[in-house]
């Protein structure tokens, strides 16, 4: 009506202004409905662009796909009730990273937002993370699309210093920065801490207590059964965290200096206090907690694991290698060094050995072979070791051990299966030496070592040529000049060397018992050597196994000794059990009573 007022009683030009301004109205009007819109949808977001746990409230589930809207591509589905986090929002629409680690985008209104989550990009940045997946890669930057630079465990403490979106930049215990992704970790709640020594002369007793702080819990040490002390390292600086219930303890007094919590950074350096004379060294440990100077002591120090939890460990950095251990560490001073002990009952030791001295995969009865004989050395070890500040190495100069994380389930089944079961011969338990591959005999102990042993008695060993086992038939050949200097290696004074003669075989495979070296000295002057016992003359050569054969190469035109070879099959000293041929017996349905029998004659099978 008015705009056909304003044709009649107006010009063209004034109906045309009209209807512009009824445009600019309606546009005017549209905006404010769609500005409306978009505020109501951005409050059912959440306020920050933080991460978010989501649930699918939809009853046919939710599409996610490549961006934020339905004209982007279906990648994926997620069911109604599934539970997703979100790494952002945008229009309505969630951006929402899936299991696989993959990203994508869900419509908003067919999600429900549950709770934050422990790597909220808007909540406050956790001092700690743990994380929750078997193993995660940790990188250079704060995305996979940065290099590898490592790899954390289950249930490791990871200290977060920064941030970055969904991204944690953590300090690894070698001191080292990476950073992990916030969805394959998880916060840890933080105890309230415990104070650390006060920073005084060398001490023995336990930090005072600070006025008005509660104390610390109650700690009650763990009684270990049959324990051993494995020693892991020496020389180096140590840095250790904790899962379970542990405190640190003075290891002569008993007095215990702290508790340590889940959330704690140990170190262990080697110190030298300056001396009142110049002729006196005096070293100590000096502690560090949380990178914080918590006091130096004599030692021995013990990390103790308590009874108020069960399943503990703890990781131990030490020269650059980070790896868990059941019981507790040992840090003590000797003749200049720090040693690393590892002090656990001898069960949960032999989880460690037996994945680490014979294959998981192998037959069970041969597993509990290893078992019993690991168990009978480590045993043995242990009664000759008492005054001795650790009882057996975790390297193969006794048994290789791994600690927790070497632990398979097939491996500790074999040793539970023979708990406390050892061999003894003539009353007493046995010291049982086990190798990898006799090459088809084993020997007697005279002829590879020194002293004639009972149990160990050599004898044509059929099971030993397994189908798989790869030391067969080896060689190693050296020119002269290498021979000089394996010889210089072991103290022989040797500048040249002429001739090699074996003298003396084994009595039960004829390998090389003793071998007649002959050449020059450093002096110019003629000298002749006798390497006695195959043992020795494979350590000094560096072989596989006792030789079982020499072979010579001369210069045809002078006649000078140009090139020696030894030959033979086997791995190790071939004493005792094979492990290809325990394999074999076990593969064939022997049980390991069978297999003990076989390789340490005269012996009982006897629980101690």
């Amino acid at each position: 009506m008015l705009c056909r007022i304003l044709v009649v009683g107006g010009s063209l030009e004034e109906e045309f202004l009209v209807l512009q301004w009824q445009r600019l109205w309606k546009s005017a009007l549209l905006l404010v409905l769609v500005v409306g819109l978009l505020s109501v949808l951005v409050c059912l977001l959440p306020r920050a662009a933080g991460a978010v746990e989501l649930v699918v409230t939809a009853k046919g589930g939710v599409n996610v796909r490549q961006g934020p809207g339905t004209g982007y591509k279906i990648t994926g589905k997620a069911q109604a009730g599934a539970r997703l986090a979100s790494v952002g929002a945008q229009f309505g629409w969630y951006k929402v990273r899936l299991s696989t680690g993959q990203t994508g985008w869900v419509a908003g209104w067919l999600v429900k937002a549950v709770s934050p989550l422990a790597g909220d990009v808007g909540a406050q940045t956790p001092a700690t993370v743990t994380v929750k997946g078997d193993r995660v890669n940790l990188r250079s930057g704060p995305s996979t699309s940065y290099p590898k630079v490592g790899e954390a465990a289950k249930g490791e403490r990871l200290t977060v210093i920064g941030r970055s979106g969904d991204w944690f930049k953590v300090r690894l215990l070698s001191g080292r920065v990476a950073w992990v992704a916030g969805w394959l970790v998880e916060a840890v709640s933080k105890a309230p801490a415990i104070p650390p020594p006060s920073k005084q002369n060398t001490s023995r007793g336990p930090a005072p207590e600070r006025a008005g702080e509660p104390s610390a819990l109650p700690f009650t040490r763990r009684t270990l059964t049959s324990p051993v002390r494995v020693l892991l390292s020496t020389g180096v600086s140590a840095a250790v965290n904790v899962y379970g219930d542990y405190a640190l303890v003075d290891g002569l007094t008993g007095n215990i200096l702290g508790r340590v919590l889940n959330t704690d950074l140990l170190g262990f350096t080697l110190s030298l206090l300056p001396g009142p004379a110049v002729d006196q060294t005096v070293y100590v440990v000096t502690v560090e907690k949380n990178r914080q100077f918590a006091g130096t002591f004599s030692g021995p120090l013990v990390i103790a694991e308590g009874t108020a939890s069960t399943g503990n460990w703890f990781a131990l950095n030490a020269g650059g290698g980070l790896r868990r251990y059941r019981g507790n560490l040992i840090i003590r001073v000797q003749d200049g060094k720090l040693l690393l002990i590892n002090e656990l009952p001898l069960e949960e030791y032999l989880y460690g050995v037996v994945p680490g001295e014979m294959p998981f995969r192998w037959s069970l009865e041969a597993l509990k072979a290893q078992a019993v004989a690991a168990r009978s050395y480590a045993l043995r070890k242990i009664q000759d070791n008492a005054a001795m500040p650790f009882d057996l190495w975790a390297t193969q100069m006794d048994q290789v051990y791994g600690g927790l994380d070497a632990e398979r389930p097939e491996t500790n089944l074999a040793v539970d299966a023979t708990a406390g079961l050892v061999l003894r011969y003539g009353g007493a338990v046995i010291p049982a030496y086990f190798h990898s591959s006799d090459g088809g005999f084993t020997e007697n102990s005279e002829d590879v070592w020194r002293n004639w042993c009972g149990y160990i008695r050599g004898r044509p060993d059929p099971y030993d040529r397994h189908p798989e086992n790869p030391h067969y038939g080896w060689s190693v050949s050296y020119s002269v000049n290498d021979l000089v200097y394996r010889l210089q290696e072991r103290g022989y004074d040797f500048s040249v060397v002429t001739e090699v003669y074996p003298v003396e075989r084994t009595a039960i495979g004829g390998r090389v018992k003793a071998l007649l070296v002959q050449g020059v000295g450093a002096d110019g002057v003629p000298r002749a050597e006798v390497l006695r016992n195959a043992d020795w003359v494979r350590c000094v050569f560096r072989l596989k196994a006792p030789a079982s054969d020499v072979l010579k190469t001369y210069d045809p035109l002078t006649g000078a000794l140009l090139q020696v070879s030894f030959t033979g099959s086997g791995w190790g000293h071939a004493l005792g059990m094979s492990q290809w041929g325990a394999r074999t017996m076990a593969e064939q349905g022997l049980s390991y009573r069978d297999i003990l029998g076989f390789y340490y004659p005269g012996v009982t099978l006897e629980r101690w």
